[in-house]
């Protein structure tokens, strides 16, 4: 019987950790950097609600903001006027014309 050996770089790429193909998404208040650009996107705008909203001592997580609907709509009511989530919580702290 004869052995088949394996080049050095075959036998790299098979021992080489599994790479997730998803990257870690890095927000930046309610941005996330998409293509270069600043872009407004519901995980970075859950994400900087619960932040602004465990810093002023209200209790929740960004997976309950995105989650349920009715707590993303208390929070933004509790932290209305608060520039940081303006943007966010437009839809719930803006006068109805």
């Amino acid at each position: 019987m004869s052995r088949m050996r394996l080049p050095a770089a075959a036998m790299a790429l098979m021992l080489a950790p599994v790479v997730s193909s998803e990257a870690k998404i890095v927000c930046d208040g309610p941005y996330q950097a998409v293509g270069g650009a600043a872009v407004v996107t519901p995980y970075c705008e859950a994400e900087n609600l619960a932040r602004v909203a465990r810093s002023r001592g209200i209790a929740t997580s960004a997976k309950a903001i995105r989650d349920d609907h009715a707590t993303l709509k208390h929070v933004c009511m509790d932290l209305h006027g608060d520039p940081r989530v303006e943007v966010t919580c437009r839809l719930y702290t803006e006068a109805p014309f």
